[in-house]
């Protein structure tokens, strides 16, 4: 204990609050480790005065105290605030000590500022000809100041919207209408499967396949076939999953079942946006577009090396998928990133999952944005 270092004078220039925080929490270390803690309280004000320095003594020989029973009050005539309500708030107060000024004054800054902190949109929308009553409970502690909606709605500091108009942008969906057709594809984007190699491959036979749905899952795997999204395997591959095959009224989706490949793949944990942060972000947007990405995930190629990761078994032979597909673990978040990556440069566009949210303040906004998302050079 002999080398315990003392701390450093009390800083009075700055951010007052934030200097004595700090320098008591030092204080307060320094006296538990060198034992003055247990010591008398006249020892620990003395090393208190000694250590904040002669900056601070100055400003305690400027206290005037006044005898109140069993403990020091302030005297109340001889304390100096600038702020009258402040002043006379102190003046009304019964045996008032130093914490309890410094407390009031602190709370009458804290209101000070709260009131700064109305914009000046919201000061031009009050109404000074129109007034409402509102009802307030007051709580023991110090909870958060709450305002109800029916209070909001009454000072008019939201509004309810009850409809919204639809409008097919029918010119601009013209303009570009070969980006509605065929499956797109994400150029200069190759993707590429981490896979942890000392997870042992397994490899599944095929399921079996019900006689009514076997025109319908051949036809489709064709299809696909001819998209480029998969293309047939003949030589052996380490890996190789299972065939899915998921049966709408119109529409036939196969999918894999990697649940063994997904143990082995390293993710790239990209954060995925909630609808709360999205809207977050355009408090004044009034005009919307949604665009949904077509068969998002296939819109990404694979390298070689992670075609064959995804490699399945069928009825009729192993195919491999050239594209990204469905059931990956970590096919979501890439397709996020890569779709973030993509409209990153252009203002008032947001992705959430396969979905594209264009907005704007005004519907000129709106369509130039729309138009930059189409391929326009953004403006």
């Amino acid at each position: 204990m002999d080398q315990l270092r003392q701390p450093g004078e009390l800083s009075l220039q700055g951010n007052l609050a934030e200097n004595w925080r700090k320098w008591k929490q030092m204080f307060l270390l320094y006296i538990s480790a060198s034992g003055i803690a247990a010591k008398t309280d006249e020892v620990k004000s003395a090393a208190l005065l000694h250590i904040a320095g002669e900056d601070a003594v100055e400003i305690y020989n400027s206290f005037q105290w006044q005898e109140a029973g069993d403990e020091k009050t302030l005297n109340k005539d001889r304390v100096r605030v600038c702020d009258d309500q402040i002043r006379r708030r102190l003046l009304r107060e019964e045996d008032l000590t130093l914490k309890k000024a410094v407390d009031i004054c602190r709370a009458s800054e804290a209101t000070t500022h709260q009131m700064k902190s109305f914009t000046a949109d919201t000061e031009k929308n009050l109404q000074t000809d129109r007034y409402h009553v509102l009802d307030f409970q007051v709580v023991d502690g110090s909870p958060q100041c709450l305002l109800g909606l029916e209070s909001s709605q009454n000072l008019e500091l939201i509004k309810r919207v009850f409809t919204t108009k639809e409008e097919q942008k029918s010119d601009i969906l013209d303009e570009y209408k070969d980006v509605f057709e065929g499956l797109g594809e994400i150029t200069d984007v190759t993707h590429h499967i981490t896979v942890d190699p000392n997870v042992p491959p397994v490899i599944h036979p095929p399921r079996k396949l019900p006689v009514a749905l076997r025109d319908r899952v051949q036809k489709e795997l064709e299809r696909m076939e001819k998209l480029n999204v998969i293309e047939r395997v003949h030589e052996p591959t380490q890996w190789v999953n299972s065939m899915v095959t998921v049966i709408k009224p119109n529409k036939t989706r196969i999918c894999i079942d990697p649940r063994d490949l997904n143990k082995a793949i390293s993710r790239e944990h990209f954060p995925m946006r909630t609808i709360e942060e999205v809207v977050s972000g355009m408090p004044k947007a009034k005009v919307f577009s949604v665009l949904d990405a077509s068969s998002g995930f296939w819109q990404i190629k694979l390298d070689e090396e992670s075609s064959k990761f995804c490699t399945f078994n069928t009825p009729f032979g192993r195919f491999k998928f050239n594209r990204l597909p469905f059931g990956i673990c970590s096919a979501p978040e890439v397709f996020q990133d890569v779709m973030s990556q993509v409209y990153e440069s252009i203002e008032g566009v947001e992705i959430v999952a396969d979905d594209i949210l264009i907005w704007g303040e005004t519907v000129a906004e709106h369509d130039q944005r729309l138009r930059n998302v189409f391929g326009e050079k953004p403006t």
